[in-house]
């Protein structure tokens, strides 16, 4: 008789520790989700899509150039336009590139609801365009290739580059422009689309 109450007093403790294991692993698991939930939440936590947040991913652009123009220019040369050259019959041969864009500053970003909108300006010329002066060369009429010998011819040929750019109809400043707004579209959508959440994002170009 006596064994038999030990055995069921043992049973009885056995009982109670598998019960308390049990219980030990059940909050265990409770804690061990909770805390992963937790560190998950804020590791994977959506940015908040402000005015202030969507400006500053903007703003560490600077001046964005939407549309590059190389272009190759040839300027026939008065007598003495150049002060080594002073004789008529010479053309000078230049490159250049002209870029379009705008000042990031001038963005405006508003959000309406789930919408992103960022107002921007028509794309422009950004500063003159660049003369490349290791492309200036003059040639005469017997296509002789004639090299400048101080920065004064240099300044002059740049001078006279910038010139004819200006004042050259075949230079298509309008398409340029067009390409350049639409490339501007495309890049804000690249830089924006995937840091706003489920918003979208809208561009809209001031008149």
């Amino acid at each position: 008789m006596k064994t038999n109450n030990k055995l069921n007093k043992i049973r009885s403790k056995a009982k109670d520790v598998c019960v308390w294991i049990v219980i030990g692993l059940v909050i265990g698991c409770i804690v061990g989700w909770s805390t992963h939930t937790a560190i998950y939440n804020i590791t994977h936590k959506e940015p908040e899509v402000s005015v202030g947040y969507v400006t500053g991913k903007l703003e560490n652009i600077g001046e964005l150039a939407t549309q590059k123009l190389t272009y190759s220019g040839k300027v026939p040369l008065e007598e003495g336009s150049i002060p080594f050259i002073t004789k008529k019959g010479f053309v000078m041969e230049y490159n250049a590139t002209i870029k379009v864009g705008i000042d990031v500053e001038a963005i405006k970003v508003d959000i309406k609801n789930d919408k992103v909108i960022v107002s921007v300006p028509h794309t422009k010329l950004l500063d003159t365009p660049h003369v490349d002066p290791s492309s200036i060369k003059y040639v005469d009429e017997k296509k002789a290739i004639f090299n400048w010998t101080t920065k004064e011819d240099v300044a002059k040929a740049i001078e006279e580059a910038e010139n004819d750019i200006a004042e050259n109809e075949a230079i298509d400043l309008q398409g340029l422009f067009a390409n350049g707004d639409e490339n501007l579209e495309t890049l804000i959508h690249n830089l924006l689309d995937d840091v706003v959440g489920d918003k979208e994002v809208e561009v809209k170009f001031m008149d």
